[in-house]
């Protein structure tokens, strides 16, 4: 989340009435929802009677800041990364957030051509390009978690290097729909796709496998965009598509096709591999060249083709797919595991809890 002390002021940051001063922090009203809701998705169902409501979230949160701001000196705005655990404990990750122009927090419109914020404006630097392989929704996609393999798998597949990196990559399913973007909420225009009188801008729907995100549901509440399905064959090369997230806001890039990217597990003969999982850096899709899809690419169902593939590297492709969906597929098993896990270990420490208050009600 953002906290900036420049947007205490601004009437469109939604927040709680009982606590005006939470006015600091981006959209904290859905954080604390969002919060709630994939507690409850772990079965952590009693975390609203330790945090009943916004101000309980940002009451933490600003101690934790001022506490940071005692140790280090910085200032505003920081990045603050909230973290709970499985017996409602918070922990809080600070770092400032440099940033080289004002950023789009509230935008009224996902109409570049009549944005006069130079984050609404057509950028012409910031690209957006396709995952090299489908990923399969489970809870860690639906729901925020520490787990991020899926995403740090695209990344580095797209070759992006860091966060600061101009650069962002689309997860899809396996029905190629596009499901997230690794650390942004991505948005498309098809107004085909969009009701009568709506903006015509689409963000993917929940079915797709992807996060609600912040941004994305206070956009929704505005009426800056719908839900709709986007299916990766309808990405066209420089289109434009907005981006968002909780920290730097909204902003505008353009969609780079990238002619080599279903090529990647060709690429799988590589001179180290750690813990079994190839050296995705040799997949990069920068070093696999931008271009525009030529249709000598596709075969007759619109797909990329397998043609001028060997046997051998058709083989590691579904090979490397097959592994990637065990891989989740085993993630989610243990995760159901551990939740069962920390629900018996609730149940006993309550049980534990009860009998001594049974004691002195007998006394």
């Amino acid at each position: 989340m953002r906290y900036d002390d420049a947007i205490k002021k601004d009437s469109r940051n939604p927040t709680c009435p009982q606590c005006p001063e939470s006015k600091a922090v981006y959209l904290i009203k859905y954080h604390y929802d969002r919060l709630v809701k994939s507690a409850h998705n772990q079965g952590w169902f009693d975390i609203e009677k330790k945090y009943k409501d916004p101000t309980a979230l940002f009451q933490r949160c600003q101690n934790a800041v001022m506490a940071h701001q005692r140790k280090t000196g910085n200032k505003c705005p920081f990045k603050v990364r909230v973290l709970v655990k499985h017996d409602y404990s918070l922990t809080f990750d600070i770092a400032p957030i440099f940033q080289t122009r004002p950023p789009l927090l509230f935008p009224t419109t996902l109409d570049h051509r009549t944005s006069t914020h130079p984050g609404g404006s057509t950028h012409k630097i910031f690209k957006v390009v396709l995952d090299a392989l489908p990923t399969v929704p489970q809870l860690a996609t639906r729901d925020k978690t520490h787990y991020r393999c899926m995403y740090d798998y695209a990344r580095q597949a797209a070759g992006i290097q860091s966060y600061q990196d101009a650069k962002e990559v689309l997860l899809f399913n396996l029905d190629h729909e596009i499901m997230d973007a690794s650390i942004t909420t991505p948005y498309f225009y098809r107004p085909q796709l969009c009701p009568k009188n709506s903006s015509g801008w689409i963000t993917p729907e929940n079915r797709c496998g992807g996060q609600m995100g912040t941004t994305r549901r206070w956009a929704l509440d505005q009426g800056l965009c719908s839900m709709g399905v986007v299916q990766m064959e309808s990405l066209r090369h420089g289109e434009v598509v907005w981006l968002s997230n909780a920290v730097k806001g909204f902003w505008t890039a353009r969609y780079v096709e990238c002619g080599g990217r279903c090529k990647g597990p060709g690429f799988f003969r590589c001179e180290s591999e750690a813990d079994g999982v190839p050296n995705l850096a040799r997949l990069s899709l920068a070093n696999a060249g931008e271009r525009e899809w030529s249709e000598d690419d596709r075969n007759d169902s619109g797909q990329p083709s397998e043609d001028g593939r060997s046997e051998e590297e058709k083989r590691e492709m579904r090979e490397w797919q097959e592994k990637r969906k065990a891989e989740a597929e085993l993630k989610e098993r243990e995760e159901l595991e551990r939740r069962e896990r920390e629900e018996r270990e609730a149940d006993e420490r309550r049980e534990r809890e009860r009998r001594p208050r049974e004691a002195l009600l007998k006394l």
